[in-house]
């Protein structure tokens, strides 16, 4: 049996970490605040890569998704990215399924919010097929990154906490991988702290990064 498996309070909870589901009824307010900033150009540009990712993490989020191997995803400790159970559990699936746990109605805004602005951004520019690619592609190698660093303890020799013991969630390294690819195509997505937006173009993104991220994910975003 691997690490993670049938073992849910072995792993400690990281950035975007939390029950992978949404707590509570009703519609939460974020989600009527991203409709009505992104809904009338997404249904006018119709970015199906991004309507696609953007689709299953919402839909799961919201526990719509909830039937046949989605059901999968209702156990946060055996879909989250736990780097000893991919390692010495052969977890491999976790590389690519702890993208679509979200922790809260706040990262739920965040995540759709930059993926909408990145997609509206790229997607056109790039065509949904090769955009799907590098979504495919980020999501693996973000995974395997993350999981080789801690591993390896490289966190730790810059002082930073190790992700080691924790399980992340959410697609946050992906979305920051296509920031700085945006920002180089032309895209029009500002890097901004306490809401002032950065200059410097695709290289803002790395301050933005160093300032709001937590330590320990730094490094391997």
């Amino acid at each position: 049996m691997g690490m993670g498996m049938g073992m849910p309070g072995m792993y400690g909870m990281g950035h975007g970490m939390g029950m992978g589901r949404r707590r509570g009824g009703g519609v939460p307010i974020q989600l009527i605040f991203l409709a009505l900033q992104y809904l009338p150009r997404l249904l006018e540009i119709k970015p199906m890569a991004t309507l696609a990712f953007g689709g299953v993490l919402l839909g799961n989020h919201l526990g719509l998704l909830r039937f046949g191997p989605m059901l999968f995803f209702a156990d946060f400790s055996r879909a989250c990215l736990a780097p000893p159970a991919v390692l010495f559990g052969m977890e491999l699936w976790r590389l690519f399924t702890g993208l679509f746990l979200l922790s809260s109605d706040g990262h739920m805004y965040w995540a759709l919010s930059s993926l909408a602005a990145k997609g509206l951004s790229m997607e056109p520019r790039v065509g949904t097929e090769s955009y799907a690619a590098v979504l495919l592609v980020t999501a693996l190698l973000s995974g395997v990154i993350y999981t080789v660093l801690c591993w390896l303890g490289v966190p730790s020799l810059f002082g930073l906490e190790n992700g080691w013991y924790g399980c992340h969630a959410g697609p946050d390294m992906v979305l920051f991988a296509l920031k700085p690819v945006s920002l180089a195509l032309g895209g029009n997505e500002a890097s901004r702290i306490f809401g002032m937006p950065l200059p410097g173009g695709a290289h803002a993104a790395w301050v933005e990064l160093v300032v709001r991220t937590p330590l320990h994910l730094s490094l391997a975003h």
